[in-house]
């Protein structure tokens, strides 16, 4: 009897994962909508919604629902994901292909106004020597660690007046999310560590302006 339910019990985690996966290898065909506006042109982004506009104060600060200047202005988080920190390559995508401050004027330019940056516990903890071939875009930042590329990439974005949301993402450096419980968690010696560090390089980046703990909701600087 446990043998046969042990089979039953295995067939269906089985018969899951098989399922999952055919639905991940379907190619994904867009929707009219979706098509719609991939080609529908942009119009130029409003510069009075960027942080450099002299029309905000920093620091921001919640109040309410809403995210608002030292004046209580209003500021309205219009975001795009930068990934890869938080990844097994310890650092922002892309820096192969592109300089970071090319990157971040065309974020700008398609109307974002803030980039939330994921990492992992283990990048700061363990700040890795960063191979060479991942930074071709960005000769200046070779031989560089992990935690000064990623503060390199934080600043190329506050200078361009884009908001930074600095997202502790996961403990261990992987897609999220994996087998491992502990790596949604936060309740263990390495978040406050890394919170701490991050929280130390980004001090004089006037533009970094808020932190997002695991699994949490985002909180103001």
């Amino acid at each position: 009897m446990i043998l046969l339910i042990s089979i039953v019990l295995l067939g269906s985690i089985l018969h899951y994962m098989w399922k999952a996966e055919a639905a991940l290898s379907r190619p994904w065909t867009p929707d009219d909508s979706s098509l719609a506006f991939s080609q529908r042109p942009l119009s130029p982004p409003a510069n009075e919604s960027f942080l450099s506009s002299p029309g905000y104060k920093l620091p921001l600060r919640t109040k309410g629902r809403d995210i608002v200047d030292q004046n209580g202005k209003r500021f309205k988080l219009s975001s795009v994901n930068w990934y890869g920190a938080s990844d097994e390559l310890f650092i922002p995508g892309g820096l192969d292909v592109q300089h970071r401050d090319v990157i971040a004027a065309t974020i700008r330019s398609l109307g974002f106004n803030s980039v939330r940056m994921p990492y992992s516990d283990e990048m700061v903890i363990s700040n890795p020597e960063v191979p060479p071939h991942l930074l071709s875009a960005n000769r200046d930042l070779v031989e560089m660690r992990a935690l000064d590329v990623f503060e390199a990439t934080v600043t190329a974005l506050t200078d361009a007046g884009l908001a930074v949301i600095i997202n502790n993402h996961i403990t261990t450096a992987t897609w999220c999310c994996g087998a491992d419980p502990c790596d949604a968690g936060w309740a263990n010696d390495y978040l406050p560590n890394g919170l701490c560090r991050c929280a130390g390089f980004g001090a004089p980046c006037h533009g970094r302006n808020g932190r997002r703990r695991q699994s949490e909701q985002a909180m103001p600087c």
